[in-house]
């Protein structure tokens, strides 16, 4: 996740040119009250049945209007609003893991319609959060899809999975992987916005940016002063290392993601050898600290649901099996008849998915 100090700061900018979208807002009205009472969200976490269906039971009027609301939109050009905070994402989070909680009741209970129905409101959700420009929303998104695997499993795996349920299951992944943006959408806008950042720097003020655990540490060491001198002298160098290595990073994005881990081995050792020493680029360092791990995760999911579209695909389809390198790794994905269905996986010690044939 991008560091909260640096999206406080460059998360206003964005927030005053994002326009609101309706799905989008009513999942926060209905579901911020559970940030702030996370233990009605972890009952859907606790194996209990009965307190699990009272949660599901609770939120049934709100995940419906949602559903809605969602199902609409489905198609239509969204422009996800921005978030100050990674904890702004949370209402998407628990309205995921509601849903999530309800396929797999739909599932246990032998419903395959109410499973289908939840998973399709997950996808429509995370697929307007994936084409936002924002790295909190594309966090959001590849957290619930990768959380979702498991449930997606499970109903496949189920004797109530129909053929028409792979058919559902593949128009969903199809038409996200079709809309998908490139990542070197998200990072060029992410380094229009670190410029707003280091604007705002210059102006001063920046003292309140640093971390508050550094900041303490100053204090006590009497080294604030030095330290705060040191930083001003260094100031328009520690925007050219921003500059220099955000080149790098979206340039890197021309290429799939296993072609990109020398970019982010000298990004990673670039900040780490200069952490802590005269020569530590500050401001670079919180901008650029957390870029690495989002990349992977973004190339996690893809992977993940790439792997489960090219199986859908050949039950929905009748395809044979596809030559496709996968984006983490660069290997290829591996989907391969066993019996009474298919199994697939792009590396040995990863989980694979399989996918039992259904009569038409």
């Amino acid at each position: 996740m991008i560091s909260r100090v640096v999206l406080s700061v460059i998360g206003t900018a964005l927030l005053l040119t994002a326009s609101a979208a309706e799905p989008l807002d009513l999942i926060r009205q209905q579901f911020e009250i559970y940030s702030r009472h996370s233990g009605e969200i972890e009952l859907l976490h606790s194996g209990d049945t009965q307190k699990i269906d009272g949660v599901l039971e609770r939120t049934e009027k709100k995940r419906q209007d949602i559903r809605k609301a969602l199902e609409n939109q489905s198609g239509k050009s969204m422009r996800p609003p921005v978030f100050l905070e990674p904890e702004a994402a949370a209402p998407f989070l628990h309205y995921a893991a509601a849903e999530n909680a309800a396929a797999n009741r739909a599932i246990q209970c032998g419903k395959p319609d109410a499973a289908a129905d939840a998973l399709s409101s997950i996808y429509r959700l995370t697929d307007e959060l994936l084409l936002s420009k924002c790295p909190v929303n594309r966090t959001a998104a590849a957290r619930i899809r990768l959380q979702t695997f498991d449930t997606v499993q499970t109903f496949c795996l189920h004797p109530c999975c129909r053929h028409k349920d792979h058919e559902t299951l593949y128009r969903l992944f199809e038409d996200q992987l079709a809309r998908r943006l490139n990542d070197k959408v998200i990072w060029t806008q992410y380094r229009q916005e670190g410029e707003k950042f280091y604007e705002r720097i210059f102006r001063g003020g920046w003292e309140q940016i640093l971390p508050y655990e550094l900041q303490q540490t100053l204090t006590k060491r009497n080294a604030f002063a030095s330290y705060k001198k040191q930083i001003t002298v260094r100031l328009k160098q520690d925007r050219e290392c921003f500059r220099q290595l955000m080149r790098a990073v979206i340039e890197s994005c021309e290429c799939p993601y296993y072609q990109r881990q020398k970019v982010m081995a000298v990004l990673e050792t670039e900040l780490r050898n200069r952490q802590g020493t005269p020569g530590e680029y500050v401001f670079a360092g919180l901008l650029l600290q957390e870029i690495p791990d989002s990349m992977r995760l973004f190339a996690q999911e893809r992977t993940v649901n790439e792997m489960i579209y090219l199986s859908l695909s050949v039950s929905v389809k009748g395809q044979s099996q596809p030559k496709a390198k996968n984006f983490l790794t660069g290997s290829e994905y591996k989907v391969q008849p066993i019996p009474d269905g298919i199994m697939a996986t792009y590396d040995e010690n990863i989980k694979p998915f399989y996918l039992p044939y259904r009569s038409r």
